[in-house]
């Protein structure tokens, strides 16, 4: 424990958890039976919204090489039109209140798609056992940001028990390795550590977080955390799309120079031609004035990799969070539009 008085709710030790999160998670879920009626489908839709999302986004971005169906996630009210009874619906909220993947799960009922509910209660948990639909349980507790470890394992878990994907144990290890080893140089004030480093750099500052494509749902991931844990806006892009259009407004309007700074997050994985168009857009930025930073991950598989950078990531926006003197864990903005909605 941090015990940190800055931190009364404890998200440093939340974020410091993660890899022990999701080992933990993993051997639960690798052991998940679907009936039969769940395998062997056309399509996966992933419903959720927030922090109960981006397992799914990462998900489906890693395992895009070998899902055997297409998979989409959806953060909305209603899902596609050819959602139907050949479709695998994965209704993904931590309190199990959400109204968006309520509703999300009613739809998709409604149609006839074959529905596993990823929850720790609440009315989606009620609705699936009422229906019969599988659901898949989390530990109840802290904020939804905070369980991605349990996300993550879980939506695995359900993909490899529908047949969709091989057996992720090797990867996952890997990834909670390689994640340890973050944690640790963070808790050491490791010289090689660059989450204390990247939260200096980042304060007052506002970040713009420049991925690989097929690294989106990390940068997803870092923009959430500072806005969510730092209370600061932030923002993220995609290479090669933001060669595009982005790079032609560096610099402009001038005040932009001093106030944002970029964090290109790649790695080992991430294709040369994809390395140099980084190298290229760096060049950029410094003909612009606007400061930046390289975060690459240690070699390993490419969910080793992503896991690596979302670790680093949950780190820097702690972190930024106690430099700037604000709590990181509630998030009152959030609760008060969720109030108003009523």
């Amino acid at each position: 424990m941090t015990d940190d008085p800055r931190d009364p709710g404890g998200m440093l030790d939340a974020v410091m958890n993660l890899p022990d999160q999701l080992e933990g998670a993993w051997a639960r879920a690798a052991t998940l039976e679907l009936p039969g009626t769940h395998l062997s489908l056309d399509a996966v839709v992933l419903a959720g919204m927030g922090g109960s999302a981006i397992g799914g986004d990462l998900a489906a971005s890693l395992m895009a090489d070998q899902l055997a169906s297409p998979m989409v996630v959806v953060r909305d009210y209603r899902l596609p039109s050819w959602v139907g009874a050949r479709t695998l619906l994965v209704a993904s909220s931590f309190s199990g209140n959400t109204e968006e993947t309520l509703s999300a799960y009613r739809h998709g009922a409604r149609a006839g798609a074959r529905c596993v509910v990823v929850s720790s209660g609440g009315q989606l948990t009620e609705l699936a056992r009422s229906a019969g639909d599988p659901v898949v349980a989390l530990p109840g507790g802290g904020q939804p940001r905070a369980a991605l470890g349990n996300s993550l394992a879980n939506i695995l878990g359900v993909l490899k028990a529908a047949g969709l994907i091989a057996d992720p144990s090797q990867p996952i290890a890997e990834a909670v390795a390689c994640m340890r080893e973050a944690v640790a140089d963070y808790a050491a004030g490791a010289k090689n550590d660059p989450a204390s480093a990247i939260a200096k750099q980042l304060h007052e500052r506002i970040p713009l977080i420049y991925v690989p494509q097929d690294l989106e749902p990390v940068g997803r991931r870092w923009k959430a955390q500072l806005n969510e844990n730092s209370k600061i806006t932030a923002a993220w892009d995609t290479l090669p799309e933001l060669n595009h259009n982005s790079v032609v407004g560096f610099g402009s309007p001038a005040l932009t120079r001093d106030a944002l700074h970029v964090v290109f997050l790649n790695g080992p994985g991430t294709p040369e031609r994809m390395q140099r168009r980084t190298q290229i857009t760096a060049d950029l930025l410094d003909d612009a004035g606007i400061s930046h930073t390289m975060v690459r991950a240690p070699a390993g598989s490419r969910l080793a990799e992503a896991m690596w950078l979302v670790q680093v990531g949950d780190l820097v926006s702690v972190d930024l969070a106690l430099r700037l003197g604000v709590d990181p864990t509630p998030v009152s903005t959030i609760d008060r539009l969720k109030a108003a909605l009523g």
